[in-house]
C-alpha cells in the first residue's frame, strides 16, 4: 500500500465528481446524508472560519486507463460541501456569523446561493488535506475505514435513529426540520449539537402513543433511554394516517410559533406544548387562539403546580401528567370561556334583528 499526501480544493473535487473520477459511496461507506442540519451547517462555518477539519481519505485505482478516487472516510464533509453547493439545504438558525478580510457576514438560514460573492469564493478556495492510498488490498481497505471510524459511543438519541429503521428516522428527521424546530424552540447550541430536536419530537410521540392512541406503555419517565425503546417498539408499524396527523400537527406549530424563538420553548417544555397543541388539532381550536393562550400561561399565568413539575425530576411520570393536566386545562378553559362569550354576542345581534323586525312592522302596521 502507497500513501500519499495533497491538498484538494472544493472546486477540483467537485469538477472530479462530474467528470466521474470521484466516486463516493463504496461498499464499506455509510450512507449520505447522516449529519443532521447543525452537522452540516458547522462544516461550512468552519470552513469559512479555519478550524480544524479531519482530513479526507481517499483510495486510488484505475478503471479502464483512467484514475478513479474514492472515498474511504470524509463522505458526510464531502457529500454535505456538495449539496450545499448546489443549494439543496439552507444553514441552521444556529449557524454563527463568519469574518472575512475584516468583514463580518452573516450566513444563518442562507443556502449557498444567498450568501455574498466573498463569502461564496472562500467556499469554493477551500482546500481539504487529504491522503490517496494506492495499490490497496480489500483487507487493507477495510481495515483502514475500520481504524478511521473507532469513534466514541452514539448517544441516546443517536441509539434510536437506526432503532426507528430508515424511512422512520428519516420521515421524522423531515419534520425537524420545519420552523417550529429549528427557529421557535429555545435550545442552546450544545443542546442542538447532541440532536435535543429531534429527541423532543421522538418524546412528543411517544406521549401521544401512551396517553392518546394508548398503543405503547411508558414505564416511569420520558428519559432518553425511554425513546430508544419506544423507537424499537413502531419500527415498521407507524401507520400512514398517524404520519399525515404528525405532519398536519407539525404545520399547526408552525404556523404558531415558526416565525421567532420563544423563550418558554426550552427542551423540558417543549413536548409538553407539542402534545397540547395535537389536541387543540383534535377540537379545532384556532391556531391564532392556541398561539396566544399558551404564550399567555407561560408568561404570565403558569400554574404553581406546572412550575413545581417543572424541576427536578421533569421527566418523572407524575411530573409529566401535570404539566400535561396544567396546560391543557388552561387552554381548554379559554377556549370554553370564549365559545360562550361568542354565542352571547351571538345572541345579542339576533336579538337586535328580532327587535328592529319588530320595530318595522309596527311602523308599517
Amino acid at each position: 500500500m502507497k500513501k500519499s499526501s495533497l491538498p484538494v480544493g472544493v472546486k477540483t473535487l467537485l469538477k472530479y465528481y462530474k467528470s466521474g473520477s470521484l466516486e463516493l459511496q463504496t461498499p464499506v461507506q455509510r450512507a449520505t446524508e447522516q449529519w443532521n442540519l447543525l452537522q452540516q451547517s458547522l462544516l461550512i462555518h468552519s470552513m469559512l472560519s479555519d478550524y480544524i477539519i479531519p482530513n479526507l481519505y481517499f483510495g486510488k485505482e484505475q478503471k479502464n486507463g483512467e484514475s478513479i478516487l474514492f472515498v474511504l472516510d470524509g463522505l458526510q464533509r464531502i457529500s454535505t460541501v456538495f449539496r450545499f453547493c448546489h443549494d439543496e439545504f439552507y444553514l441552521h438558525s444556529k449557524t454563527p456569523d463568519v469574518v472575512i478580510d475584516d468583514v463580518k457576514y452573516s450566513i444563518a438560514l442562507k443556502k449557498f446561493s444567498e450568501l455574498e460573492e466573498e463569502v461564496k469564493a472562500t467556499i469554493l478556495g477551500y482546500r481539504f488535506t487529504s491522503y490517496q492510498l494506492e495499490d490497496c488490498t480489500p483487507e487493507e481497505i477495510e481495515e483502514t475505514f475500520t481504524r478511521l471510524n473507532s469513534g466514541t459511543p452514539l448517544s441516546k438519541v443517536q441509539l434510536a435513529r437506526p432503532k426507528l429503521g430508515v424511512f422512520l428516522a428519516a420521515f421524522f428527521q423531515s419534520l425537524v426540520s420545519h420552523d417550529f424546530f429549528q427557529k421557535s424552540l429555545n435550545l442552546m447550541l450544545s443542546q442542538v449539537r447532541k440532536e435535543d430536536d429531534f429527541l423532543i419530537l421522538l418524546t412528543a410521540v411517544m406521549l401521544l402513543e401512551d396517553r392518546y392512541y394508548h398503543n405503547f406503555k411508558i414505564k416511569t419517565s420520558v428519559s432518553a433511554a425511554e425513546c430508544v425503546r419506544f423507537a424499537e417498539e413502531i419500527r415498521k408499524k407507524y401507520s400512514d394516517e398517524k404520519r399525515k396527523t404528525l405532519e398536519l400537527l407539525v404545520s399547526y406549530l408552525d404556523k404558531a410559533f415558526g416565525l421567532e424563538e420563544y423563550k418558554f420553548l426550552r427542551k423540558n417544555n417543549a413536548p409538553i406544548v407539542i402534545y397540547v397543541g395535537f389536541e387543540a388539532v383534535q377540537k379545532g381550536i384556532p391556531v391564532e387562539f392556541y398561539r396566544s393562550c399558551v404564550i399567555d400561561f407561560f408568561q404570565r399565568d403558569c400554574t404553581k403546580a406546572y412550575q413545581e413539575a417543572s424541576g427536578s425530576g421533569n421527566v418523572k411520570l407524575g411530573n409529566v401528567d401535570t404539566r400535561l393536566r396544567e396546560l391543557s386545562g388552561y387552554l381548554f378553559s379559554k377556549f370554553s370561556e370564549s365559545s360562550k362569550e361568542q354565542e352571547t354576542s351571538q345572541e345579542d345581534v339576533e336579538k337586535r334583528i328580532e327587535d328592529s323586525s319588530e320595530e318595522e312592522s309596527d311602523i308599517l302596521s
